[in-house]
């Protein structure tokens, strides 16, 4: 079995490393996949099919815009280990701990964010239907621009261009709630709010001391039936995110630059995904999703298990393809996005 886990480490890391090439905020098709980066109490998605899956690794390439030039692109390879409480039936989580490396490269090189992250989260029953985590994410990320001349419109300041960079201290907070339904039809729903970048500081020179904080909000249900008591087999999930954002500030070049949704000449701080999955007896899932500034995503994905003795291991892949073009006039969204993850995660049964 060690033997196992360390070719799965390997396969891992080489996937990830070998397609590195930041946007001010990552831009996620399959918020699921990477919901431990946007709500550090959200627990990896395989533990919600399966809760004797504890310990899970995955790796995560996006790439926008093909064919676009210089389009970003976003990788990461996360690990989470979940612990649970001895003898619950159903199964019920702890605590969780992982650790995550990302590398987002807004495109060209012009803006490269790499980040490597530490999570924790603890978890509380309020009643026997209702649990409720909380989570905090500390990160540590380099941020390196490739400044020209002409480049920023304005440059405060600056009168050596160049290469800049700045490394941060951040820290993220966020808390998730479970309910189980007492309907046979409907299993559960659950709500998620996060704070991203509540708090920072520098760790090295900087010109900019502070980081915009943005709130994420979740919301989803599960709808299907729990066959086993520790997970769902065949199931409905739709889910509404909810991003809400400081605009981006001229006179004191604060907020985010990205991204930028306007009704009419005005900014609107906020942007929302809604999505649609349909998982099949734990083998084949698919979904449609829309997201803001109306790109739409078509999402698939198969998951297989080995069991050998007391141990089993589930392999998880999806693909998905998006940023179609619904508005013509948003010329960068007639070139479509892949995406892509690999996820393993590891038990007993």
């Amino acid at each position: 079995m060690k033997k196992n886990y360390l070719l799965i480490l390997i396969l891992h890391l080489s996937g990830i490393f070998s397609a590195l090439v930041g946007q001010q905020l990552p831009d996620y098709g399959f918020l699921r996949e990477n919901m431990i980066l946007i709500n550090p109490s959200f627990f990896n998605y395989s533990f919600i099919e399966d809760n004797s899956m504890v310990h899970n690794l995955s790796v995560y390439h996006n790439q926008q815009w093909i064919n676009f030039g210089a389009a970003p692109v976003l990788n990461n390879i996360k690990y989470e280990k979940i612990s649970v409480q001895k003898g619950s039936y159903p199964v019920k989580p702890k605590t969780k701990w992982g650790i995550a490396i990302e590398k987002d490269d807004s495109g060209d090189g012009q803006l490269v964010s790499t980040g490597v992250s530490f999570n924790y989260g603890y978890h509380l029953n309020l009643n026997e239907r209702t649990t409720i985590s909380s989570g905090i994410n500390v990160r540590f990320a380099q941020n390196q621009w490739d400044v020209a001349a002409g480049t920023i419109r304005n440059p405060n300041g600056l009168t050596n261009y160049g290469r800049l960079s700045q490394m941060n201290g951040l820290f993220d907070l966020g808390i998730f709630m479970r309910t189980k339904i007492l309907n046979k039809n409907i299993d559960s729903w659950y709500f998620g709010l996060s704070g991203s970048q509540i708090a920072s500081f520098a760790l090295s020179k900087s010109f900019q001391a502070q980081r915009p904080t943005y709130m994420n909000m979740q919301l989803g249900c599960l709808i299907g039936e729990d066959l086993s008591g520790n997970g769902l087999a065949s199931y409905w999930e739709p889910m509404i995110m909810i991003r809400y954002f400081p605009p981006f500030d001229d006179k004191n070049m604060k907020g985010f630059y990205y991204p930028s949704t306007s009704v009419n000449g005005v900014k609107l701080p906020f942007t929302a995904d809604i999505s649609l999955r349909y998982t099949h007896k734990n083998k084949i899932f698919g979904g449609v999703g829309a997201g803001w500034t109306g790109r739409i995503n078509l999402e698939g994905g198969y998951q297989f298990q080995m069991i050998s003795g007391i141990n089993k291991i589930k392999y998880r892949v999806g693909i998905m393809a998006g940023h179609f073009p619904v508005n013509s006039s948003v010329n960068v969204f007639r070139h479509p996005s892949l995406e892509i993850f690999l996820n393993t995660s590891m038990g007993k049964r």
